[in-house]
């Protein structure tokens, strides 16, 4: 299987003998849509599933043109001035900036600023900020458009602030304008990840402490446009354990900030089989698969007559002759003849075991 966006410029890969099942698919903000609509299906009375349903909702309806009745959030259950998580629970100030990053809320952003700077400067102990909850807080202010890119500076310089604390940060370069800021520490913990059978991830000792960390480098990967890394992040968080931790928020937030670099409206993409040209149209996201034979994949010709289409191509080959095998996935056979020897040849009447290692 090999993915790449078409250009005038891309190869076709395909199988010698068999068929090819050449995918056109919609790479304009429609690739979004599917995740956007498993966001707006989301159910809960958890503050974050609550405004992930909002949200997304209100995106659909932006993005794609749509009129779908915007699920309300009460902001009165969850804010007092910061967000907590359930009714009647503390506001909790890590909640709050992820939230606020999503910059268009049921919430009151004042209050949000308000809790933040009231935080910040307070001499209750009770009520003071560890170093990453002060990381947490510059990130949101930023995305609130408060002035702190500076006084961040300053902070970030003089700790030694844990991973999860340096990603604050980068997210609060990030939201404060300065993406250029963000991209060393973003690019320090990619060359950290992890990064196997396509996925991207940054390991650590519980899956929890893994997931929010991958959830948060998902967030700059997409704010700086680094579209292969995000979907690389995004996958890991769709398909492997979380532990007893949701991230429902910064994956909305990687999502939101990936369509602002994306194309809107359908993309369109042309093709020639049998001697005849067809043109398809893409999308919300929709694909176009055809089976070609490895005469008609030498003549297909596709094209992106509209927008940003990716291509996928699929097909059979004999394991011996690719170049590059995945090691930890195998399967071995061998065959033993009546004194428990390996032999390739046997007479009739022989008792023969086969063994299969995987």
């Amino acid at each position: 299987v090999e993915q790449q966006s078409l250009t005038d410029q891309t190869t076709l890969n395909g199988a010698e003998n068999g068929l090819t099942y050449v995918t056109f698919m919609d790479g304009n903000q429609g690739k979004m849509y599917s995740q956007l609509l498993n966001f707006a299906w989301r159910y809960g009375d958890r503050a974050d599933e609550a405004v992930v349903r909002t949200v997304a909702t209100q995106l659909i309806n932006q993005t794609f043109h749509e009129d779908r009745l915007v699920p309300e959030t009460d902001a009165s259950v969850y804010q007092s001035d910061g967000i907590r998580l359930l009714p009647y629970a503390d506001a909790d100030p890590i909640l709050t900036a992820k939230v606020a990053l999503l910059q268009e809320t049921p919430f009151d952003e004042e209050l949000l600023a308000a809790f933040f700077l009231s935080r910040l400067s307070t001499e209750d102990k009770d009520l003071q900020l560890s170093p990453v909850e002060v990381a947490w807080a510059f990130a949101g202010l930023s995305a609130l458009d408060v002035p702190v890119l500076a006084e961040m500076k300053r902070f970030a310089k003089a700790q030694t602030l844990s991973e999860e604390g340096q990603l604050a940060i980068a997210i609060g370069h990030l939201f404060a304008g300065d993406a250029e800021g963000a991209r060393p520490i973003y690019e320090t913990f990619l060359k950290q990840a992890r990064h196997d059978l396509g996925y991207i991830w940054l390991e650590q000792k519980t899956d929890e402490d893994t997931t929010e960390l991958t959830a948060d480098l998902a967030i700059l990967a997409a704010g700086l446009n680094e579209s292969k890394d995000r979907d690389a992040l995004m996958d890991y968080l769709n398909v492997h354990a979380r532990g007893q931790t949701l991230v429902l928020l910064e994956q909305l937030i990687s999502t939101k900030e990936s369509l602002n670099f994306l194309k809107s409206g359908a993309s369109e993409v042309s093709y020639i089989l049998s001697g005849v040209t067809k043109k398809t149209q893409l999308k919300g996201g929709n694909s176009h698969t055809v089976a070609v034979s490895s005469d008609d994949l030498k003549k297909l010709n596709p094209r992106a007559e509209k927008g940003d289409v990716a291509v996928v191509t699929s097909y059979e080959k004999p394991l011996t002759t690719l170049p590059n095998l995945y090691k930890k996935i195998s399967v071995s056979r061998r065959f033993l003849g009546p004194n428990g020897l390996p032999q390739t040849t046997f007479k009739e009447g022989d008792v023969v075991r086969v063994e299969i290692k995987y």
